[in-house]
């Protein structure tokens, strides 16, 4: 009996033993990850005044996620892209605050014009660079944010934040919420758009934040939209600002009396191949560094050419996508580069510029209303202008990378309307943003340099030596064109194909259910995946040290 208890003792002991080491090895593992992850790499650092005048006062404020005692005391170090320290502080030991964030102040460079002031903030022995752009030019910009929509009192309810991000103040700009936007030209009255609200701004002041609250009857659903009458479009307008309307669009689907945002157009895996075709550059050379101090205007630039406003041909959503589509060998009317954009019956004119030519338009410049806009080379070089402007040109070289991605999706060069109600398609706003359950990530991040895809224009792209944006999207466009869409066969014309890519049909892609929705098959989508996707990296690399030879 005494043994018994002897062992019961001992086990129990044991068990303890066991827990107490766990407990221990948990607190070490939750010290060492707060430690080793207190400085937040996502997009956390934020410059106030957003765009700071020539010498102003600058706060940099760090939004550090998580702490520990082991960083109290730890400085924060901003220094400039020479490594000089410009301003540094140290952590708090009362850290974390309640809104974890850390303003870090100094000062502008009195340099006069519009420039981009990139600087390093350093937490320990992890950095990364931050874009501050500086103009004396006078600069408005607006934007919307958490859009928030949401059933309540049996109308909808929208919520939002206007932010004035410029160097100047707002001044009576009109602000307003429409449901299904434009979409009556292709639908007729039943699709008719319908006005939420609106309210006039007579001041928003620079870095100030409005929140907006408004709300409508959605009248039984008749404003709904989809076989299922489950879909509905919003869109934010503000108008006011430098004559342009900017807005922000998006897509709702009503799942569960709840309406849950859907994507309008695969936005994520064109900030991706615009941010990740860098990384082809080595990363000592002059343009990795200087693609990296300007990654935010690409992005950006990237990013808002799939919204209004329409810089060069000022369409509306969601018109403006017409010029993002180069049919060359197939349109009904034109052949070729020119005039060959979406050409869609009783709706467009039968000449729509194309993709190529608005990229020429971002690259060349552009006349509008009377007024010229220079181009990307123009701005960089200060060509005409009283200093030179590389943010907007670095914004503008991400429109042409946006416009040269489109051209690797088989819809943007079979003329195959999409991105609106009732018509999607499956390998642009389906199959690629999915995520690829081998590896966990989103199938567009395929660009493997080891793939056949790489091999086959390798010395084509790969070495970036296209002579002018006409051969590059030509042998682009002709490429994906062999490829088929949810509605259109591909062709062989113009396209060689020396390395006998296997030849795929719609039936190879897609099939339709019972209800007449359509659906992607995998085997045919990651092949068609494999041969156009890695391409979009080396394209916009081709197009970055096209950029750089013709301004160096």
């Amino acid at each position: 009996m005494k043994q018994n208890r002897c062992v019961l003792v001992g086990r129990m002991f044991k068990t303890y033993s066991i827990f107490v080491q766990l407990f221990v090895m948990f607190y070490l593992s939750l010290n060492y990850t707060f430690a080793s992850d207190s400085f937040d790499y996502q997009p956390k650092l934020t410059v106030y005044p957003s765009v700071p005048e020539p010498g102003q006062k600058v706060a940099l404020r760090v939004n550090l996620t998580s702490s520990s005692l082991q960083t109290h005391g730890m400085p924060i170090k901003v220094s400039d892209v020479f490594g000089k320290e410009i301003a540094s502080k140290d952590i708090p030991a009362g850290f974390p605050l309640p809104l974890n964030q850390i303003d870090i102040p100094f000062y502008a460079p009195p340099y006069p014009g519009k420039y981009s002031y990139n600087v390093k903030v350093a937490v320990g022995d992890r950095e990364r660079f931050v874009n501050i752009p500086v103009s004396s030019i006078p600069v408005t910009s607006v934007t919307v944010t958490e859009l928030a929509v949401l059933f309540r009192d049996n109308g909808l309810g929208i919520n939002f934040e206007l932010k004035n991000n410029g160097n100047q103040d707002l001044n009576n700009i009109k602000v307003s919420a429409v449901l299904n936007p434009s979409l009556e030209r292709f639908y007729g009255k039943d699709m008719s758009e319908s006005a939420v609200g609106e309210m006039y701004v007579q001041l928003l002041g620079r870095d100030n934040t409005m929140k907006v609250e408004m709300q409508t009857d959605l009248r039984g659903r008749q404003l709904l939209y989809d076989k299922e009458k489950n879909r509905f479009t919003l869109a934010i307008l503000i108008s006011g600002i430098g004559g342009l309307i900017y807005s922000k669009v998006e897509q709702f689907e009503i799942k569960n009396d709840t309406p849950m945002p859907i994507p309008l157009h695969s936005l994520p895996a064109h900030t991706f191949y615009t941010e990740n075709a860098k990384d082809v550059f080595p990363v000592g050379s002059p343009l990795y560094q200087e693609l990296s101090l300007y990654r935010q205007q690409l992005i950006d630039g990237s990013y808002n050419e799939d919204y209004p406003p329409d810089l060069v041909y000022g369409e509306t959503w969601p018109f403006l996508y017409i010029h993002h589509f180069l049919d060359y060998d197939n349109h009904p009317f034109y052949s070729g580069l020119s005039g060959t954009g979406l050409y869609i019956p009783l709706i467009t004119s039968n000449y729509v510029e194309s993709a190529y030519e608005k990229a020429m338009a971002y690259w060349e410049g552009w006349t509008s209303d009377g007024e010229y806009h220079p181009g990307a080379v123009e701005l960089y070089l200060g060509i005409g202008l009283p200093y030179p402007d590389k943010i907007t040109a670095y914004e503008y070289v991400g429109r042409i990378a946006h416009l040269i991605e489109d051209m690797l999706t088989p819809a943007h060069v079979h003329s195959d309307m999409h991105g609106i109600p009732f018509d999607d398609d499956e390998f642009e706003e389906v199959y690629e943003p999915g995520i690829d359950p081998n590896t966990g990530r989103p199938r567009y991040e395929k660009y493997d340099e080891k793939s056949a895809v790489w091999a086959y224009w390798g010395g084509y792209i790969g070495n970036r030596n296209f002579t002018d944006f006409a051969e590059l999207f030509t042998k682009i466009n002709n490429h994906t064109d062999y490829f088929p869409s949810d509605e259109v066969e591909g062709d062989d014309a113009n396209f060689s194909n020396p390395w006998n890519i296997p030849k795929l049909y719609r039936t190879n892609i897609i099939y339709y259910d019972f209800f007449g929705f359509d659906h992607y098959k995998l085997p045919g989508m990651q092949n068609l995946s494999d041969w156009v996707s890695p391409l979009n990296v080396m394209s916009v690399a081709a197009i970055y040290k096209f950029f750089w030879d013709n301004t160096h």
